[in-house]
């Protein structure tokens, strides 16, 4: 009798240990999906967050001669201009920045707003095209109007 009991306490203690290595098993593979998961997303944050910004910038002013480029103390800036101001988008230090400006006005370009991490930002113009490359993603937009070549 006494051996039989001792059967039934280590089919017990059996299933136990085996029922808590399944659970710590499942949550390890749940905790390994979450981390890929969360890196996958960071990862398309930074990398179609700023061609998004910059699709919809570039949208809003698609008028002709409103959108060019330009250097300025070195950088290459996008300059988006409307009636009395522009818009200066560039990449300084790491991050994607925005700077409004009176037009005429020098520029003092650490004075930008940052926007987001971003490494790198080429514009390429083309008559009715603008071709961007950020953070080694590129996009050609079509534009409506004539930019500023």
């Amino acid at each position: 009798m006494n051996r039989m009991r001792n059967i039934y306490v280590f089919f017990s203690l059996s299933l136990l240990f085996l029922f808590a290595g399944c659970a710590l098993m499942l949550v390890y593979t749940q905790i390994e999906g979450y981390q890929d998961l969360r890196q996958e997303i960071e990862h398309d944050f930074e990398t179609y967050t700023p061609l998004s910004y910059l699709t919809n910038k570039i949208h809003s002013y698609d008028e002709a001669g409103a959108i060019s480029t330009v250097q300025i103390e070195g950088i290459s800036c996008l300059r988006l201009q409307d009636e009395k101001t522009d818009t200066l988008i560039y990449v300084q230090e790491g991050k994607l920045k925005e700077l409004y400006t009176i037009q005429g006005i020098q520029p003092d370009l650490s004075a930008g707003e940052e926007l987001m991490d971003c490494d790198r930002l080429e514009i390429d113009l083309e008559p009715h095209f603008i071709e961007l490359e950020v953070n080694d993603q590129s996009l050609r937009l079509q534009l409506r109007s004539e930019a500023g070549v």
